[in-house]
């Protein structure tokens, strides 16, 4: 367990948190509210915290994630909990952060999420709502969703979380 936790350490290259024994995290819930991937009773749980307009939370999105997907997440090893980091008040970070948990309120979630990385630099303010059509969101709910940053208090709460860690 040792050498492949060794090898886990290796691969994190952005703000991630490696806790074992889910039940106690302490700094808040890590309940299922669509940003959790892999079994609910892993002996570990990573918690991400990020912003999706930073570069190094880009590159773990695009280099170590799809690894630790295949060798930790996929075979049960790994809880990954996605939570917001925006490294500013307002601006593109956050308005891409609410987008993705409205996304997740129509249950998609992680196809907003890896959508929203792969759209990197190119990311702007008009192209929140042209993303939602094409993943085939209720554009009614998305956009009201996110015209009134539903979800801002609790993005924000990740970022205090963060920094209680």
């Amino acid at each position: 367990m040792k050498n492949a936790l060794m090898r886990l350490a290796e691969l994190l290259l952005g703000f991630v948190l490696l806790v074992a024994g889910a039940a106690n995290v302490g700094a808040g819930s890590v309940g299922d509210d669509g940003r959790v991937q892999g079994k609910v009773d892993a002996p570990l749980t990573l918690i991400e915290y990020s912003d999706f307009t930073c570069g190094y939370c880009m590159k773990f999105f695009k280099e170590t994630l799809p690894r630790l997907q295949a060798t930790y997440i996929d075979t049960g090893k790994i809880k990954f909990v996605y939570r917001d980091y925006p490294r500013a008040d307002r601006g593109v970070g956050v308005e891409a952060a609410v987008a993705a948990r409205c996304a997740g309120a129509q249950g998609r979630y992680w196809a907003m999420h890896d959508r929203l990385f792969g759209e990197g630099s190119r990311l702007n303010s008009g192209s929140f709502k042209s993303v939602a059509k094409a993943l085939g969101l209720d554009q009614g709910e998305f956009g009201k969703c996110f015209d009134e940053r539903r979800h801002l208090e609790s993005i924000f709460q990740d970022r205090r979380e963060a920094n209680r860690w």
